[in-house]
């Protein structure tokens, strides 16, 4: 039943709009201000959750001080993180790893 509502989650979101997917989460964004500036271009409103395979640390610790973005790993994520959060950005890895899920692909 989880899964289901997984599957669920993620075809409603992408239907409204809701996700946003990006290459990467690295390089420039190793700062609080601008991994802000990038969200705020991206997502100029409301609570983001950042989707990725794995976080490098400088995301973690750019991210963590942004009130308004939460972090979750593709592996863990589930229907009601993806129902809380008003915009999903994700990464190109984490969007195949969470497709992989929802697929019921084996884990690699």
């Amino acid at each position: 039943m989880k899964w289901l509502a997984f599957r669920r989650a993620i075809f409603d979101r992408g239907l409204s709009g809701d996700i946003c997917i990006i290459e990467r989460f690295d390089g420039a964004q190793s700062k609080t201000r601008e991994m802000e500036s990038l969200i705020r271009r991206i997502v100029p409103d409301g609570g983001v959750l950042l989707v990725d395979d794995s976080f490098a640390d400088g995301t973690v610790l750019a991210a963590r001080n942004i009130g308004r973005v939460a972090l979750g790993e593709a592996d863990t994520v589930n229907a009601f993180d993806f129902s809380r959060w008003d915009t999903i950005l994700i990464s190109e890895k984490g969007f195949d790893r969470v497709l992989a899920r929802v697929s019921g692909e084996a884990e690699s």
